[in-house]
């Protein structure tokens, strides 16, 4: 009796240990960057990086099944820490904060900021956008600010109900920088719904680069983000 339970013990062993080493691999699978097209944007503009360092994405630009579950569209990305826990919101380049709010409802303390001359990967033209981001427990930057790419402008919290991802959009339309259809506009008094259209919001994907330093990668088991929602693009290693 005593040399079966050994015996299970050692097979279990045997087991978890394959598991391990199948889980590693699949990991470093999962932040192998090399089938990422490199990008050295041109001389005098700037690439966009993602706002989480170590993030995951939940939902996609315009996901179909985000529509069917909430019956509004998505217009962008949604990123949380992979942690599960506290990050730190990134500016995604140089620019300028054009407004910040807080909000104690669903939609979050918000951050608007416009970035200048930057290169769009997926089309090869250098363009200005304005980014918003949704849902930080916090904002640490303030109206007119001058923001660098890296620096932390909010914070989000896995634990909260929430808080726990940051929701971010780019818009080309410079004239209304605070005009968007993605909220209901008695959630917020800086962002304004009535008027606004999606046409000028374009996917994330098509913007935004893996910094040096960062690991990005589309949840594999959300029903609301697709393969064209991982990552296309990075810095040069």
């Amino acid at each position: 009796m005593r040399r079966r339970i050994w015996l299970l013990i050692i097979i279990s062993l045997i087991v978890l240990g394959i598991a391990l080493i199948i889980a590693l691999f699949l990991f470093r699978e999962r932040y192998d960057i090399s089938n990422l097209q490199q990008i050295t944007p041109p001389d005098g503009t700037q690439l966009l990086i993602f706002p989480i360092d170590n993030g995951v994405i939940t939902a996609g630009y315009r996901n179909p099944t985000y529509f069917e579950k909430n019956h509004f569209e998505h217009y962008g990305t949604d990123i949380t820490a992979a942690n599960g826990g506290y990050a730190e919101i990134l500016a995604s380049g140089d620019g300028v904060v054009l407004g910040i709010e807080y909000c104690d409802n669903s939609l979050g303390n918000i951050a608007v900021i416009r970035y200048d001359n930057v290169f769009v990967p997926e089309v090869g033209t250098t363009i200005s956008l304005i980014a918003r981001y949704y849902h930080m427990t916090s904002v640490l930057v303030n109206k007119e600010d001058i923001v660098h790419v890296g620096q932390t402008i909010g914070t989000i919290d896995g634990r909260h109900k929430w808080y726990h991802h940051v929701h971010l959009e780019f818009d080309m339309d410079l004239r209304y920088p605070f005009y968007t259809p993605q909220v209901a506009e008695a959630t917020s008094e800086l962002l304004q719904r009535s008027n606004a259209t999606g046409e000028f919001i374009i996917e994330p994907m098509s913007v935004l680069v893996v910094s040096k330093n960062q690991r990005i990668f589309a949840h594999p088991n959300s029903d609301c983000c697709t393969e064209k929602d991982e990552p296309r693009f990075a810095e040069p290693r």
